[in-house]
């Protein structure tokens, strides 16, 4: 019988065709057509998996998704920081999520973050 792949494992493969390799911040860095982005999956704090993420080049980002300080609440990306996170919205609405429920919606928001990025990483994921 195979063992099941954790949201962990299930995030590296995710990130393989990216070409990741060790962040300097968080546990991967990917090149985007931003500049570097660097990426932890967090899945043990109790609230619900969630995908803390940051680009490098902030001018740059803010650049590319047309958000001014002034913006702040309105996108996900923190025009002062680079931070760019992904969370599992559904959270909010749940006092104790069940263990398949937190996986499901897991892998849902791996899949939000991964369609995401196809968009802004570089051709052939070059490094």
């Amino acid at each position: 019988m195979k063992k099941k792949l954790g949201l962990q494992d299930e995030f590296a493969l995710a990130l393989a065709p990216f070409n990741p390799v060790k962040g300097e911040h968080r546990d991967w860095r990917i090149q985007t057509a931003i500049g570097p982005l660097e990426v932890t999956l967090y899945d043990k704090d109790g609230q619900g998996p969630w995908i803390a993420c940051a680009f490098l080049d902030v001018e740059k980002a803010r650049l590319h998704f047309g958000v001014s300080p002034s913006d702040f609440f309105k996108f996900r990306l923190n025009p002062y920081s680079g931070k760019w996170n992904f969370h599992c919205e559904e959270w909010a609405c749940r006092v104790r999520p069940s263990k398949a429920d937190k996986q499901a919606a897991g892998r849902r928001m791996i899949s939000a973050f991964i369609e995401e990025v196809k968009y802004i990483i570089l051709p052939g994921g070059k490094q």
